[in-house]
């Protein structure tokens, strides 16, 4: 099976299409991964061999499994994309809630298993409790956002928990429930890790769905990859999580009572040791430990956790800092991880994104386009150094006025508002009427969408494969299974 995002030669539009090239008994090497790929696409979508050899992205799926495989010693052009998306997501798997994870762990087997939670939820709640995917973080979120934080709020969970240990229905979960629930402290921790899913997390969620789709988002991937760093690294500007940590403050139990401090009783000393020296001259200075030094190399979530575990114990939960507080320790494992991951890891591929910006015409008309952008595009791709872009960035240099005329043109974003304060500018619209005026830009843009930074479009194949075949349906022929696919996904709008 394989994906292909294609390059219409038209328009600057990519296309992707689903196709089975062949069923392998055996693991391939990319030489021969290469080889069926520009097999199918030369003959089937009747494409020169140096078009896809110039613009080919280097991202497959075969043999039933869509995976990652670096293919830049046969497609020159090729530049090794993670799938970004996924990486995003994977940040608010970082966030700090341990209170809500134990939470989450009872609701999730409650509402897998037992009608009586799903029906009760429903009776006492208002709301239908969402399922939860075991390996997408985002599902969480949604039922965090929907269904949980809600019932925390007005005590209904408590409600429904309390119904199904009265009447013994799943009692050892039920118990856990109205034991977790009933902790006045961590019932505190519960609605601030709510919070900042809902608030936080929602800015994760969109960049990942942003970067999900197919088309322009390696051009305009950047911005929101930009936000979402300034998010993570001052999460209390996330609108309406100060309000909610105030609503939170104002009910939040009064700090727990002080143990009184009793007087160790004398402990004989043996005659010579430091304590036996102290005794004798208690005004005496006592030689004491070190106090170890943080480790900085150790793991950023342990400190965190730490961190979390003192507040828990001792801090004023009717107090609202010590609430921003916590909110700024369960958001430090995610910024860690974005910085380590996105901003690391996947730095030159950030850096493409970034240089691809000044493609986007709407950045151009906030920021402005000079010969320094051009140098820095022509830096940052390979697919510039092959004999078919000979002398373009000079052309691009030259069509620069055109561009700028161009982009000046554009409604400012009051005029292109529609009623719900969505921006209608079409950047594939824009783009198609100017392809004749610039035609270098528009040759280079065409390269820069074959570069899509996620794997998303031989993902939703396979997820298609997987809910329209079941366990009895995996014998079926090969063409059966081909025509389920094909007929699904390459009718799709999107």
């Amino acid at each position: 099976m394989l994906q292909v995002n294609s390059l219409c030669l038209v328009v600057p539009q990519v296309h992707t299409r689903v196709m089975e090239l062949v069923w392998y008994d055996v693991a391939l090497k990319n030489e021969h991964v290469s080889a069926a790929i520009i097999r199918v696409v030369c003959k089937d979508f009747q494409y020169d061999t140096d078009q896809v050899l110039a613009f080919m992205h280097d991202r497959c799926a075969v043999n039933g499994a869509s995976f990652r495989i670096t293919l830049a010693g046969v497609f020159l052009g090729a530049d090794d994309n993670d799938c970004m998306p996924h990486t995003v997501l994977h940040v608010g798997e970082a966030l700090l809630h341990p209170a809500l994870d134990a939470l989450m762990a009872l609701y999730n087997t409650e509402n897998a298993h037992s009608n009586y939670f799903r029906q009760k939820f429903k009776l006492i709640t208002g709301n239908t409790a969402i399922k939860i995917s075991g390996t997408r973080w985002y599902g969480m979120f949604d039922a965090v956002t929907v269904s949980v934080e809600p019932s925390l709020k007005d005590g209904t969970l408590l409600e429904v928990a309390t119904w199904l240990l009265e009447h013994e229905h799943c009692v050892k979960t039920a118990a856990k429930f109205v034991e977790l629930l009933s902790d006045a402290r961590k019932s505190v921790f519960l609605k601030v890790e709510a919070a900042v899913v809902s608030c936080v997390g929602i800015q994760i969620k969109k960049t990942g769905r942003v970067l999900e789709v197919d088309g322009y988002s390696q051009i305009t991937g950047f911005k929101d990859l930009i936000l979402l760093k300034a998010t993570l690294e001052d999460p209390l500007s996330a609108p309406g999580l100060v309000a909610k940590l105030a609503a939170i403050a104002a009910t939040a139990p009064a700090l727990p009572p002080t143990p009184p401090v009793v007087s160790p009783l004398p402990v004989p000393q043996r005659a010579g040791s430091v304590r036996a020296a102290a005794a004798a001259n208690p005004h005496a200075p006592v030689p004491t430990a070190k106090t170890p030094e943080l480790d900085v190399l150790s793991p950023i979530a342990d400190h965190a956790t730490a961190d979390y575990a003192a507040i828990l114990d001792g801090g004023n939960l009717n107090d609202v800092e010590v609430l921003k507080e916590l909110v700024r320790k369960s958001v430090v494992p995610a910024l860690h991880y974005a910085n380590t991951k996105i901003f690391g890891e996947c730095k030159k591929q950030v850096q493409r994104m970034e240089a691809a910006s000044v493609l986007g015409p709407i950045h151009v008309q906030g920021n402005g386009v000079d010969e320094a952008d051009v140098d820095r595009l022509v830096s940052r791709y390979r697919f510039f150094g092959l004999p078919r872009f000979t002398g373009l960035p000079a052309k691009m240099k030259e069509e620069l006025p055109a561009y700028r005329a161009a982009v000046a043109m554009i409604k400012p974003l009051e005029e292109r508002e529609d009623a719900k304060g969505n921006d209608t500018f079409d950047m594939e619209a824009w783009w198609k009427s100017q392809r004749g005026d610039l035609r270098a830009w528009a040759l280079v843009l065409r390269a820069v969408l074959c570069h899509v930074p996620n794997s998303c479009p031989p993902e939703r194949a396979f997820s298609i494969l997987n809910d329209c075949i079941d366990d009895d349906q995996y014998n079926a022929f090969a063409d059966y299974k081909k025509a389920m696919v094909m007929a699904q996904y390459n009718s799709r709008g999107r």
